[in-house]
């Protein structure tokens, strides 16, 4: 018997539209922390989630290595309709960058406006990575959709 282990190159769930995707580097928004051992590790972003009358719109602040010129352009958006750990349905969000593999302190901060047209109302939760395509992957971060009044 054999096995093969194939390399994963794209996140998982479905490319969303461009058009549906903003993303713009974010002025004076750079962080640094102060840890002796620098990171390759992508961070986590930071998300908000809000339906309205048609769509889902999910806001997202991703921190990508600094000394990474990233294209805003180049960053693209997947995603993914599962079932949470708890049964609940939830939206997996894939936040897609290409960038060298460093060793990194201080990080750029992104914007990343999406629109999500024609999902379920009942959507429990959001949860958004942000992957770089070698690929490397943060750790999720989850938020509860709200409606606005």
């Amino acid at each position: 018997m054999s096995t093969k282990t194939e390399e994963i190159v794209l996140p998982p769930g479905e490319k969303v539209p461009q058009d549906n995707v903003s993303v713009r580097k974010l002025k004076d928004s750079q962080i640094t922390f102060d840890f002796k051992t620098p990171t390759t590790q992508p961070l986590q972003p930071l998300i908000q989630a809000k339906y309205n009358e048609c769509a889902l719109k999910v806001s997202a602040i991703v921190f990508i290595a600094a000394s990474e010129d990233v294209d805003p352009e180049s960053i693209f958006v997947t995603c993914q309709s599962v079932i949470s750990g708890s049964g609940l349905p939830q939206l997996d969000l894939f936040i897609v960058y290409n960038a060298e593999e460093i060793k990194a302190k201080k990080f750029q901060g992104y914007r990343v406006d999406i629109t999500l047209k024609d999902v379920p109302k009942k959507i429990e939760h959001v949860c958004a990575f942000l992957w770089d395509e070698d690929p490397r992957t943060s750790r999720g971060t989850v938020t509860r959709p709200s409606r606005v009044r």
